[in-house]
């Protein structure tokens, strides 16, 4: 199976929920010239989490209000370079096709700059306890032993 490491916060935006059926984040956005097949994929969380992003997290409400409803108090206490769920390619976009259409906090959740892509993200599981693994830039394919680990985790949590 194939994952996509994403700087921490936006990979546990990409699996966690706002409310019942709604994610806090749907999009994931790249400066990529790349259309990605639907299809399911793990988030990685990276190895790297630049001061930057740990600025977001305690400067930006949106970013604050997310973090809270998890149970966070900070950037800190979010895992990194590990698998932490998964989520469906569902569709892909050109930014300035979506920029019109989306709310404001997940504006602030990605840079939808023109030229970029937006990647639709559907069907997204967090994994209670996420899996160690090593990511890799762009689509990358998970390690065999890694894969089934985190389709345990996904099995005990359905």
């Amino acid at each position: 199976m194939k994952a996509l490491s994403l700087t921490q916060p936006w990979a546990m935006f990409c699996i966690w929920f706002a409310f019942e059926d709604t994610p806090e984040k749907q999009y994931d956005t790249r400066s990529w010239q790349w259309t990605p097949k639907p299809q399911d994929i793990f988030i990685h969380a990276a190895k790297g989490f630049p001061k930057w992003a740990k600025d977001l997290c305690r400067d930006n409400p949106f970013f604050r209000d997310a973090l809270a409803r998890h149970g966070h108090k900070g950037p800190e206490t979010l895992p990194l370079q590990v698998i932490v769920g998964k989520a469906r390619i569902s569709s892909c976009f050109a930014t300035e096709n979506v920029r019109a259409r989306i709310s404001e906090k997940e504006r602030a959740f990605g840079d939808y700059s023109s030229g970029r892509l937006a990647i639709r993200l559907a069907d997204q599981q967090a994994i209670a306890v996420p899996v160690p693994c090593v990511g890799a830039l762009g689509l990358w394919t998970v390690p065999p032993e890694i894969e089934q680990a985190v389709k345990e985790q996904l099995r005990m949590a359905a």
